[in-house]
């Protein structure tokens, strides 16, 4: 069975790790009052806070051009839901954390990047931003939702220079095209084709092959699929990403995972071993 790639992650007080960070709220503490963030933050804006102690700063964060360096961008702006979005002065650290638990979800987040249900995308990390004590008082009762790429389980945000509004859809293997936000495989070569077994990475790393967002469930003991026969087992996922057919120096590959119990086959493509292909980034028709 395919399924579609799913974006996973849990929702913590002050820094997650794993796979999609979900949920991290930027405040120091439980006990400590929510990130204030500029009312005037609007779906698109980019802020710079490149240290841990910027990211739990108190002071409004003012926003800066795109083009410009920045760490994070508002992907969605929503009014905060519940009793605690009524309230007269701003709520607390844990009770915005609560109340804004599933403002921020991963579907807004692929659409704000243009990404389609075959999309693979790498680690990414969200954020909620409450508006400051003073824009709460005067009426904006407003979450502000943020997406950072991470280089670290501590969720370190890598330094951008670019929107990564619709950026699913913009072609180039750097920082500045879709790679940075999809998901890619470091495999060792096994003959002619790729072992099944490899690193994730961002794509705008060295990698061999590239995740194309399908996940096939495999039976206990599956762990020890030969390359052929998951070549053979994600052909079907690989020519759905691509449109059609793969073209030359494109082949269907690989991962097996196993986590909680479980084994799954993450299908990948990419050029042979020794070619010329393995750092080709593509996009899905």
């Amino acid at each position: 069975m395919i399924g579609r790639g799913r974006l996973l992650g849990a929702v913590l007080a002050v820094l997650t790790s794993g796979a999609l960070v979900w949920g991290a709220v930027t405040v120091a503490s439980a006990a400590a009052p929510p990130r204030a963030a500029a009312t005037a933050l609007g779906v698109g804006s980019c802020l710079d806070l490149p240290t841990a102690r910027d990211r739990a700063a108190r002071t409004a964060p003012d926003t800066v051009p795109c083009a410009d360096e920045h760490t994070h961008q508002v992907f969605a702006v929503a009014a905060v839901p519940g009793q605690a979005g009524e309230w007269t002065t701003r709520p607390t650290a844990s009770v915005f954390a609560a109340a804004t638990a599933g403002v921020c979800g991963p579907e807004a987040l692929r659409g704000f990047l243009g990404a389609q249900a075959v999309d693979a995308l790498t680690d990414l990390t969200i954020s909620r931003f409450a508006p400051s004590a003073r824009g709460w008082a005067d009426g904006s009762h407003r979450v502000a939702c943020t997406v950072s790429v991470p280089v670290d389980a501590s969720a370190t945000p890598l330094p951008l220079r670019t929107s990564l509004q619709g950026i699913a859809g913009r072609a180039g293997s750097g920082r500045d095209g879709s790679a940075v936000v999809r998901a890619c495989r470091q495999q060792a070569p096994a003959g002619a084709a790729w072992a099944t077994h490899g690193a994730r990475v961002r794509c705008d790393l060295p990698h061999s092959t590239q995740e194309v967002g399908a996940w096939i469930a495999l039976r206990d003991g599956a762990a020890e699929l030969s390359p052929a026969t998951v070549a053979t087992r994600c052909r079907d996922a690989a020519e759905t990403f691509v449109g059609g057919p793969l073209p030359d120096g494109l082949a269907p590959s690989g991962v097996v995972v196993q986590a909680d119990g479980a084994s799954t086959l993450r299908c990948t493509i990419g050029g042979g071993p020794g070619d010329d292909r393995t750092d080709v980034v593509v996009l899905p028709r």
